[in-house]
């Protein structure tokens, strides 16, 4: 799904000229913006900063907007119940 500023503006809770400044680099979104940004962008405050994801696969960024609708409770399920399902997956691998 593409988004356009006008979206990404409403689903953050700025305005589209704030936005475009933060495209511009003229202003520097707060880090609960920044970390609103990367959700919807499907992405992780590093990428959004420019650092290298050491570690985190394309597949994980891509979990990322999925686990973002869920509650705080479902989604420290879902958490849990990957990492038993890795740990589990991990030792019939070995």
């Amino acid at each position: 799904m593409q988004l356009t500023q006008v979206d990404l503006s409403e689903l953050v809770g700025v305005d589209m000229e704030t936005i475009c400044r933060f495209e511009r680099g003229k202003h520097l979104p707060s880090l609960m913006t920044l970390k609103l940004l990367a959700t919807h962008l499907g992405s992780s405050v590093g990428a959004l900063l420019g650092e290298d994801e050491v570690g985190e696969t394309k597949s994980l960024a891509q979990l990322t907007p999925a686990l973002a609708l869920l509650s705080e409770e479902d989604r420290d399920y879902a958490l849990q119940a990957m990492h038993g399902l890795c740990i589990h997956q991990g030792k019939r691998t070995r």
